[in-house]
């Protein structure tokens, strides 16, 4: 006798419940680190550098056209200091019915008091809205006629310089400074 053996296939009902369970935990597992990835993602982001264009654009400065001049502020006109009076200052003075800048450098200032721009030692520049005339009553040639002004330069009158200051090396310096401001005139115009 032979016995026939069946072969059946075993189904159990656990496999069919663990198939799921898994499908759901792959499920599960694939949508957090989808969130995961998309919040590291924004985090980044919004901690990345912001671009600089609003920044630099307040940081630009265009070059400043008045660089090298001595802009005398008050009177809304400039002028470029000849070489070696690059530290060339100024004082606003009022003398009649003209305005009057004085001149001087920091240079002699340094070296005398009485050289001060108080004391005009490299001369001064007059404002007028009208002709200036001498004692005479002839009318004085302005160096310059800005914006309705007359401007007149006159040179220094005097030394600055006294005592043992008023060496030979001090005075070449004061008339090479004060040669430097006459001629600087004539570079006087209006500011920018």
């Amino acid at each position: 006798m032979q016995q026939k053996t069946e072969q059946t296939a075993i189904v159990r009902p656990h496999s069919k419940r663990s198939l799921i369970i898994l499908g759901l935990l792959l499920l599960i597992c694939a949508v957090s680190g989808g969130v995961f990835l998309w919040q590291a993602n924004t985090v980044q982001r919004s901690h990345a550098p912001k671009p600089q264009i609003e920044s630099e654009a307040a940081s630009f400065r265009p070059p400043n056209p008045n660089e090298g001049y001595l802009v005398i502020k008050e009177w809304g006109v400039r002028l470029k200091p000849r070489q070696g009076i690059e530290d060339l200052r100024y004082i606003l003075m009022a003398q009649n019915t003209e305005e009057q800048v004085g001149f001087s450098s920091e240079k002699l200032q340094n070296l005398d008091p009485g050289c001060s721009t108080l004391n005009a030692p490299l001369g001064a520049l007059e404002r007028s809205k009208v002709a200036i005339t001498d004692a005479t009553g002839t009318a004085r040639s302005p160096t310059k006629v800005i914006d309705g002004y007359y401007y007149y330069f006159t040179g220094p009158q005097a030394s600055c310089l006294s005592g043992n200051k008023d060496t030979t090396a001090n005075i070449e310096l004061l008339e090479a400074q004060s040669d430097s401001v006459a001629t600087s005139m004539t570079s006087l115009e209006a500011a920018h």
